[in-house]
């Protein structure tokens, strides 16, 4: 008589994945693509893993009505998970929008159909701002076209970002009105022609709450001619 045989492996564990880019709650002013990893577990020789075949991706875009999830060409009512590779990135990038927040997610599958259910906030699920807009200044004092004496010593104004903030000001000072030749202020003396080395850091800045302007001061060069 016969007796036959068979001999087959057991993977009971489910793959992980990572989202590596864009970084979690970070604050962005474009996205080209995301990307991360996958890996089966358990890890070591001694355990039989059935590989990763799919990673599968969540595009998710909240608003104060609703969310919509991005499917590849729009955004839609419904749960949308994109097929990506194991290895994976993907760049088929929504129209990211100014001010909004989007939350992307992404599990695998192995090769024996066992799925990764648990998602971990900063690993496997990321949440990113888009500020698309750029920063605004303005001079406050003294007025456009106005003048200074000899005891007003502060340039000053404000500044303001939604909703990235503004990370640094420098002000450029030129002894001419229409600011042509080497008129720019150096640091010593109003003798530079215009480039960005001529911008100088400001004074004073306060950075305020969102929603209220920051505010700067710049002292002026003092017993300098300008016009």
């Amino acid at each position: 008589f016969y007796v036959r045989g068979s001999t087959f492996s057991v993977d009971y564990s489910s793959p992980v994945t990572g989202i590596m880019f864009p970084v979690n709650l970070s604050t962005r002013s474009a996205v080209g693509y995301i990307s991360g990893t996958s890996i089966d577990e358990p890890q070591g020789a001694a355990y039989v893993r059935a590989g990763v075949t799919a990673v599968k991706l969540r595009v998710q875009r909240l608003t104060a009505d609703s969310s919509t999830y991005w499917d590849g060409g729009g955004w839609n009512t419904n749960e949308v998970w994109i097929s990506t590779s194991p290895g994976w990135q993907y760049s088929l990038m929504p129209p990211w929008a100014h001010n909004v927040r989007y939350v992307i997610s992404a599990y695998a599958l192995d090769g024996i159909g066992n799925q990764e259910t648990a998602f971990t906030l900063g690993v496997s699920t990321i949440s990113v701002l888009f500020d698309l807009q750029r920063p605004t200044a303005t001079v406050l004092s003294p007025v456009p076209g106005g003048y200074m004496n000899g005891d007003q010593t502060a340039i000053s104004g404000t500044a303001d970002d939604v909703p990235a903030d503004i990370r640094s000001l420098q002000i450029a000072l030129s002894s001419s009105s229409t600011g042509v030749g080497n008129s720019w202020w150096n640091g010593s003396a109003f003798t530079d022609a215009f480039s960005d080395a001529v911008y100088q850091a400001t004074s004073a800045y306060t950075n305020n709450p969102a929603g209220t302007s920051d505010t700067w001061s710049m002292t002026r060069p003092g017993n300098v001619y300008m016009d």
